[in-house]
């Protein structure tokens, strides 16, 4: 017999993506935005698609089998660690904290943060 339990709630969990592996998937999310023109994303939908990625390849930590969550989120922990990663890449100058007020970003909510994507940057493995 099969079942499955829905999770109300937030629930957080841990990554389980060592550091390499993290940057790979948020270079490759950058990668995927300027193929497509956009210049610009945010931490949040970059948080959700590492999300959702990580759930695709069962890299979420404590998920419970047959466990469907009605809100996943990533831990603060491992926000805080992208959010490392993405100031290498700052650092590095291959993106850059966006603090203009774009009438065309009109839709991001007050608490995100925007990121550009600097024209030229080569993304990939070191």
């Amino acid at each position: 017999m099969s079942y499955q339990i829905t999770a109300y709630g937030d629930h957080q969990f841990d990554l389980k993506y060592e550091d390499d592996k993290l940057l790979e998937i948020i270079e490759m999310y950058i990668c995927e935005k300027k193929t497509h023109g956009q210049m610009y994303f945010t931490y949040y939908t970059l948080c959700r698609f590492i999300l959702y990625r990580a759930k695709d390849d069962n890299a979420l930590e404590g998920v419970e089998p047959n466990t469907y969550y009605e809100s996943p989120n990533i831990s603060q922990k491992e926000l805080t660690r992208i959010s490392r990663l993405l100031w290498n890449l700052i650092l590095d100058r291959k993106i850059f904290v966006d603090f203009s007020n774009n009438a065309y970003m009109a839709h991001i909510g007050g608490n995100d943060t925007i990121l550009g994507i600097r024209e030229g940057a080569d993304y990939g493995r070191r």
